[in-house]
């Protein structure tokens, strides 16, 4: 099975490495949408709302997996943030593992 994802060209804005956290965001709850729907999946992603103040790309894959499991109707997997004073920056990770 193979998930596909889509962008609306709302979203032209994001960069490759903007969208590359949002498919990372994807691929960690890959296995959760082939159990839940027992087939391939096609993603639209119309929009994306954020605070632009407060932006990280990282930030998409704990949005993206955690859209997801929520709309599955699944618990949500160990997310944590953490604001990083020395480099003035969020740090994400699932389950551990960071992003």
């Amino acid at each position: 099975m193979q998930e596909v994802v889509y962008l609306s060209d709302s979203l032209s804005w994001m960069d490759e490495n903007e969208i590359h956290y949002l498919v990372k965001g994807l691929s960690i709850v890959d296995g959760d949408i082939k159990k839940s729907l027992g087939k391939d999946a096609f993603i639209y992603i119309e929009e994306i709302d954020f605070n632009e103040c407060d932006f990280q790309p990282e930030g998409l894959s704990c949005a993206m997996a955690g859209w997801v499991r929520e709309y599955l109707g699944l618990s949500l997997k160990e997310v944590n943030v953490e604001f990083d004073k020395q480099s003035r920056r969020y740090r994400f990770s699932i389950n551990g593992v960071d992003l």
